[in-house]
Formats: structure tokens, C-alpha cells, sequence
């Protein structure tokens, strides 16, 4: 009977301490996501600081800004031309009678009237122009390409037919190879010979006076040449 009361005590101290030993299981606390923590003023995997709650901060691609305003393209470059000389009075590589031997306006025996010459396309700071006619063919001849026609100075990107004579205060000329100063045609002694008219796209006016040689032109317009041009004509025989 001892032994009975004695295990009913028991029981009863056990019921009594599991009533006031109970309340509420602990919480196990929150794991946040790999690489971050739920406390806040936490810091992201990449090392910045984030506040609670906020949103992490938007990256631009590589190569791009995250401004919403987009750049424009660059725009395309423009397209240069190269200068560029012709004549009406060469057609089909053919220089025209009237400008050489065969002409109606020669003094002296030496053709006096001036191919026209067109410039197109001349570069940027072009002050004025420069021009050579010279015969290479010549050169078994005499030992030297003859010169025909030199001028600097020349103001005009459009030079007429027989400017040499009528437009002599547009520009300032040279003394060719038949000793007179100004134009001097084609007059192949031997066969058809073809002749090269060169222009220079000058960056000033030079100091010259008519009756420059063919050495004084190099050397006046070294150093002064923006581009240059030329084109070929035949003269018969």
C-alpha cells in the first residue's frame, strides 16, 4: 500500500512539472537565401550594402549604359571626290584641229588657240589653279619633253577656249618651248605625238611674272599643291 501512494506522488510531481515547464516551442530562425542574411543593413554576395527591403540595384550589360536615352549612330562619312580635269576640245582622245597646226589662229608658225579646260570636284581651300601641257613624245626628238602651254594663278575652274589670249589677265603664264609666252599648239614634226594636260589645285596665288620657265613653275608650285589632274590628247601628224 506504501508502495502505491508512493507512485501516485510521482505521477503527480510529472503532471505538475509538465504543466509549468510547457509554452511555446522556440522559432528556429530564418535562413535567408544562399549569399544573403534576413538582418538588415546585410551585405550582398557582390559586397555592397543593401537596406531591407530594397531592391537590389539594376546592372547594365556590358558594353551598354542604363540610361534610357539611347546614342545616336555615327553618322556616315561623306564621300570624297577625286579631282578631275576634261576638255571639249578632246573627244574621242582626239585633240581638235583648231588647237594645234592645222588651226586658223597661229603667229609666228606656232598655233595660238588655247584648248578650254574644265576642273571638277577641285578640294577643299583651292585659291586657284596651275597648268602644264607637255609633249613626252618629244622626246626622241629633242632630248626633252617640249612644253606647251604653262600658267599659274589661274583664277577660273572653267578655262575657255583660247583663254590664253582673251582671258591673259585671269592668270599668269610661262614662256613654252616655242620661246613665246603663252599657248603654243601642237605641231608634231614626225608621226602623231600625245600630249599631257596637267592642273594643280593650288592653296595660295604665287609670286610669278609672265615669262617663267618651265624649272621656275616646278619650283613655284612645290609645296603649294592640294591635288592634281590630268587627261591626254593625240594630235595627228
Amino acid at each position: 500500500m506504501k508502495y502505491v501512494r508512493l507512485f501516485c506522488v510521482i505521477c503527480c510531481f510529472l503532471m505538475l512539472m509538465s504543466c509549468s515547464g510547457g509554452g511555446s516551442e522556440a522559432v528556429p530562425e530564418s535562413v535567408g537565401a544562399p549569399g544573403f542574411t534576413s538582418q538588415p543593413g546585410s551585405v550582398d554576395a557582390g559586397g555592397s550594402a543593401l537596406e531591407s527591403g530594397s531592391a537590389p540595384m539594376s546592372v547594365a550589360a556590358p558594353g551598354f549604359e542604363s540610361s534610357p536615352e539611347s546614342e545616336s549612330s555615327p553618322e556616315a562619312a561623306p564621300v570624297i571626290r577625286a579631282m578631275a580635269v576634261s576638255s571639249e576640245g578632246i573627244s574621242g582622245g582626239v585633240i581638235a584641229d583648231k588647237y594645234g597646226m592645222r588651226g586658223d589662229q597661229v603667229s609666228g608658225g606656232v598655233p595660238t588657240r588655247s584648248i578650254p579646260v574644265s576642273v571638277a570636284d577641285a578640294p577643299e581651300g583651292t585659291v586657284c589653279y596651275a597648268v602644264s601641257v607637255y609633249d613626252p613624245d618629244s622626246v626622241p626628238l629633242c632630248g626633252y619633253e617640249w612644253a606647251h602651254w604653262l600658267a599659274v594663278n589661274v583664277k577660273s575652274a572653267d578655262i575657255a577656249e583660247n583663254a590664253s589670249i582673251d582671258g591673259a589677265d585671269g592668270m599668269v603664264q610661262g614662256k613654252n618651248d616655242f620661246d613665246s609666252v603663252g599657248y603654243g599648239g601642237p605641231t608634231p614634226p614626225d608621226k602623231a605625238h600625245t600630249y599631257v594636260v596637267t592642273v594643280y589645285a593650288l592653296d595660295a596665288e604665287l609670286p610669278a611674272e609672265n615669262g617663267f620657265d618651265k624649272g621656275e613653275f616646278a619650283g613655284m608650285i612645290e609645296g603649294h599643291v592640294l591635288a592634281e589632274a590630268r587627261m591626254t590628247g593625240r594630235y595627228d601628224h
